[in-house]
């Protein structure tokens, strides 16, 4: 049954259907990890203290975030607290 089995998958794979249902998932997860990667290397991550306009405490840091961006991808306006560290 084993090698029955086995036999059927490895006919499907080789078959013109098996060749297409593999290669849709297969390019979906390519497309799908050049997305997320192309947003890790572009996208300005959260940072702490730059353009903070609060003054924490000591063993604090200033956390800022964007809240609005404008059109060209550009933060138009941000908010910031103070964390413990």
């Amino acid at each position: 049954m084993k090698n029955n089995l086995r036999r059927k998958i490895h006919t499907f794979l080789q078959s013109e259907e098996g060749k297409t249902g593999v290669k849709a998932p297969l390019a979906l997860t390519v497309a799908t990890g050049s997305f997320l990667l192309t947003e890790i290397m572009f996208t300005p991550p959260v940072s702490a203290s730059v353009g903070c306009t609060l003054v924490c405490d000591a063993g604090e840091y200033c956390l800022v975030w964007c809240t609005a961006w404008n059109s060209a991808g550009d933060c138009i306006s941000s908010n910031s607290v103070c964390v413990p560290s």
